[in-house]
C-alpha cells in the first residue's frame, strides 16, 4: 500500500469487523467508509458501524453485534475534511485563542492532503483494476484461440476424408467404363444381339461418362474443401500464436504473485530471468501491484499513464487553490511577528504603514501577545494570563501595558477602559487622604482586637458553661449513689430478718426431732449420743451385727449395721423390706470369703444390684439370684440408694 496519509484500505484475506484507523481527524463525520465486493462493486450501503474507540471502527448488524464483512472484498476508510464547515469564527475585537487558530490551519493542511491522497488512490485503484482486467481478458482470448486451433484440426481431418472418397469414385467410373468397352466387343462378336448390346453398350457408356463427371466433380470438391480446412488450420495457427504471444506479452510483463520483493527477485533469479523496467507482480503481504522501475520496486500508483497524472495533477491543484482561497483572508490579516521595545507598536506601523486595516492582527514579540488594530490603534487581543470573563462583562479593552503582579486591581480609567492599578494607586483613585488612610487602618486594627476579645469572652462563658453542666451531673451521680447504698443497706436489713427467722425455725425443727444431745468438747474422748426411741445411740458409730463376731447365714438388716464376717460359708442375703433407701451396711470378710445373694422371695428381691464404677453390669432383677462374693480380708459396703437399687462397693468385690 502507497503512503497515503489520509487513506486506510484493506484487501480482506478473511472475514473481518474491526478496523484500524491511523490518521487523526478533527470529528468522526469527516471520516467516510467504502466496502466494495470482489467485483469492485460499492456495496456500501449494506453495511453500517460505529467508532468503538479513537482509532477503532467496528461493522454492526442491527442489533449491534459485530458484522463481518467477507474475505476478498475492499474496505476503504478516508479522511474528508469539510472545509466549509467552520470550527471557529474570527471577528475583529474577539479574542483569537492559539488553539482555536491551530485548529483552523489544521483544517486546511487536512484537506490539502485529502485531495492529493484521493487522487492517489482512485489512481492505484483503476490501475490496479485495470491490470486485473487485463489479465482475466488474455487469458480468456489465449483459451478461445486454442479452441479455434481444435476446430481448424478437424476440418482438415474431414477435408481429408473427402478428397480420399472422391478418389475411390474416380477409380470405380475408370472400372465402370472398361466394363462398357468389353460389352462393345461382345456385341461385335454376336451380330444377332448387336442391336441389344450396342443400345447396351451406349447405355453403359453414357452411365460411365456421368459417373466418372460426378468423379470429377467430387474431386474438385474435395479439393476445394481440403484447401479450406488448410486455409482454417492457417487462421486457427494464427490466432493460437497472437493469443499465445499476447499471452506472453502479458506473462513478460506480469511475473506473478509475491509475498515481497526478495521473493520475486529469488523467483526470477531461479529461472534465470532478468526484470526489465515496467515488470509487474502483486504483492500478497499489502494486496497491490508493484512495478520495477530500474531502480527499485514501487507500488504501481509510481507508473500510471500520463492521464491518470494529469488527473492527480488537475485534483491536487484544485485542492490547493481552494485551501489557498480558504487561507488568503487569514493571510491577509495576519501581518506577522514584531518587537514592540518601547510598547507603541511604531515597529510593526513602519513596516505594514501601507496596508494596515482594521482587523489586522500581529504577534508582539517583546510582551509575548497577539494584538489588533480596531482602526485608532492596536489593542491586546487577549490578556496575558486567561481571565474568566462569566461574571466580569466584557474585558476585551482591557490595557495591560505591563505585565499584572499578584494583588493587583483593575480599575475603569476616564478613557472608558480597564487598567491594572498597585495597591498603593488605590488611594489615589478613591480620593483618600493618608491620615483617613491610617485611621481607617487603626480603626479596622481596633475592630479586629474588640472582635479577638469578644471571641475570647465567648469562649470562657462557654467554659464556665461546660464546668457547670459537669457539676450538675457530678451531683446527679453522688445523688443516685446514696440512694443505691440506701436501698442495699435496706436489702441488707431485710436479710438479716429473714436469717433470723430461718434460725428461729430450725430450731424449732431440732426441738422436735431431738429429745437430747449429750456432747463433749473432745469428740474423739467421749461419745456423741441422741436418744432414739428412748435409748442412748452413739451418732459417730454403725451398729454392731451378733457382738461384732458373724458366723451364720442371715438377712442383712439396714440402721447403719456392721457385720465382721469370722465364720466359714456365712450367706448374706438382700431383702428390700429390711434393706431402704439410705441404708448403708458394712461387712468384713474376717478369716473367710463371704456370700451375698438376693432373697428368695421374688417379690422383695432388688431390681438392680451393680458394682460399683460398672454401669453396665446389673447383678439383680426380679426372679434373679446372683451371687456376689466379698473376698477375705476385705471390707465391702452396700448402700441403698433407693427403693429397689442398691450399689456394693468394695477392693476384693466379684
Amino acid at each position: 500500500m502507497p503512503n497515503l496519509l489520509t487513506v486506510n484500505e484493506y484487501n480482506l484475506t478473511s472475514d473481518q469487523s474491526d478496523f484500524t484507523i491511523s490518521f487523526d481527524y478533527q470529528k468522526q463525520s469527516y471520516v467516510s467508509v467504502k466496502v466494495e465486493d470482489s467485483s469492485f462493486v460499492d456495496v456500501s450501503s449494506n453495511y453500517s458501524g460505529v467508532f468503538t474507540d479513537a482509532t477503532t471502527y467496528q461493522f454492526q448488524d442491527v442489533n449491534g453485534n459485530p458484522e463481518l464483512i467477507p474475505s476478498g472484498y475492499r474496505v476503504t476508510f478516508t479522511r474528508d475534511t469539510d472545509i466549509s464547515d467552520d470550527l471557529f469564527t474570527f471577528a475583529a475585537g474577539t479574542v483569537i485563542r492559539p488553539d482555536a487558530l491551530g485548529e483552523s490551519l489544521k483544517t486546511l493542511r487536512d484537506y490539502t492532503e485529502e485531495k492529493n491522497d484521493q487522487t492517489a488512490n482512485v489512481t492505484i485503484n483503476i490501475a490496479n483494476d485495470a491490470i486485473t482486467t487485463a489479465t482475466q481478458t488474455a487469458t480468456t482470448k489465449a483459451s478461445e484461440a486454442s479452441a479455434s486451433a481444435t476446430a481448424a484440426a478437424g476440418s482438415a481431418s474431414a477435408a481429408s476424408t473427402s478428397a480420399t472418397n472422391a478418389a475411390t469414385s474416380e477409380t470405380n467410373a475408370g472400372t465402370s467404363e472398361t466394363n462398357a468397352a468389353a460389352s462393345a466387343a461382345a456385341a461385335g462378336t454376336s451380330e444377332t444381339n448387336a442391336g441389344t448390346s450396342e443400345t447396351n453398350a451406349a447405355a453403359s457408356a453414357a452411365a460411365a461418362a456421368t459417373s466418372e463427371t460426378n468423379a470429377g466433380t467430387s474431386e474438385t470438391n474435395a479439393a476445394t474443401s481440403e484447401t479450406n480446412a488448410a486455409t482454417s488450420a492457417t487462421n486457427a495457427a494464427a490466432s493460437e500464436t497472437a493469443a499465445e504471444a499476447a499471452k506472453d506479452a502479458v506473462l513478460d510483463v506480469f511475473l506473478g504473485s509475491f509475498a515481497d520483493d526478495l521473493a520475486v527477485d529469488a523467483y526470477l533469479s531461479g529461472v534465470s530471468y532478468t526484470k526489465d523496467i515496467g515488470d509487474l507482480y502483486f504483492n500478497t503481504t499489502d494486496g497491490f501491484m508493484k512495478v520495477y522501475t530500474g531502480s527499485g520496486w514501487v507500488y504501481v500508483a509510481n507508473t500510471v499513464s500520463s492521464d491518470l497524472a494529469a488527473i492527480s495533477a488537475t485534483a491536487a491543484q484544485t485542492a490547493q487553490t481552494a485551501a489557498e482561497a480558504a487561507l488568503s483572508t487569514f493571510v491577509n490579516r495576519y501581518l506577522g511577528t514584531y518587537t514592540n521595545v518601547n510598547n507603541d507598536d511604531n515597529e510593526v506601523n513602519t513596516a505594514k504603514s501601507s496596508v494596515i486595516d482594521a482587523g489586522d492582527i500581529y504577534f508582539d514579540s517583546s510582551n509575548t501577545i497577539l494584538k489588533y488594530y480596531d482602526g485608532n490603534g492596536w489593542q491586546p487581543a487577549a490578556a496575558v494570563s486567561v481571565l474568566n470573563t462569566t461574571n466580569l462583562g466584557n474585558v476585551g479593552d482591557v490595557d495591560y501595558t505591563t505585565a499584572p503582579q499578584s494583588g493587583d486591581y483593575l480599575y475603569r480609567n476616564a478613557s472608558n477602559q480597564w487598567e491594572r492599578r498597585a495597591v498603593g494607586d488605590v488611594k489615589t483613585d478613591l480620593n483618600l487622604p493618608t491620615d483617613a488612610a491610617t485611621d481607617i487602618s487603626a480603626n479596622a486594627t481596633a475592630i479586629s482586637n474588640n472582635t479577638t476579645a469578644i471571641s475570647n469572652n465567648a469562649t470562657a462563658i462557654s467554659n464556665n458553661t461546660t464546668a457547670i453542666a459537669n457539676n450538675a451531673t457530678a451531683i446527679s451521680n453522688n445523688t443516685t449513689a446514696i440512694a443505691n447504698n440506701a436501698t442495699a443497706i435496706s436489702n441488707n436489713t431485710t436479710a438479716i430478718a429473714n436469717n433470723a427467722t430461718a434460725i428461729s425455725t430450725n430450731s424449732t425443727a431440732i426441738t422436735g426431732k431431738q429429745d437430747t444431745i449429750t456432747t463433749s468438747t473432745a469428740l474423739g474422748a467421749a461419745s456423741l449420743t441422741t436418744v432414739v426411741d428412748s435409748a442412748n445411740v452413739d451418732v459417730r458409730e454403725a451398729a454392731v451385727i451378733d457382738s461384732g463376731a458373724v458366723t451364720t447365714s442371715q438377712d442383712l438388716v439396714g440402721d447403719a449395721a456392721l457385720y465382721n464376717v469370722t465364720g466359714t460359708g456365712v450367706v448374706l442375703t438382700l431383702d428390700t423390706t429390711a434393706l431402704t433407701a439410705g441404708t448403708i451396711v458394712s461387712i468384713y470378710a474376717n478369716g473367710y470369703d463371704v456370700i451375698l445373694r438376693q432373697t428368695a422371695t421374688t417379690a422383695n428381691q432388688f431390681g438392680v444390684v451393680r458394682l460399683d464404677g460398672d454401669t453396665t453390669t446389673n447383678r439383680g432383677g426380679t426372679g434373679t439370684i446372683a451371687d456376689t462374693t466379698i473376698a477375705n480380708g476385705t471390707l465391702a459396703t452396700i448402700t441403698v440408694v433407693s427403693s429397689g437399687e442398691a450399689v456394693i462397693a468394695g477392693q476384693g468385690v466379684s
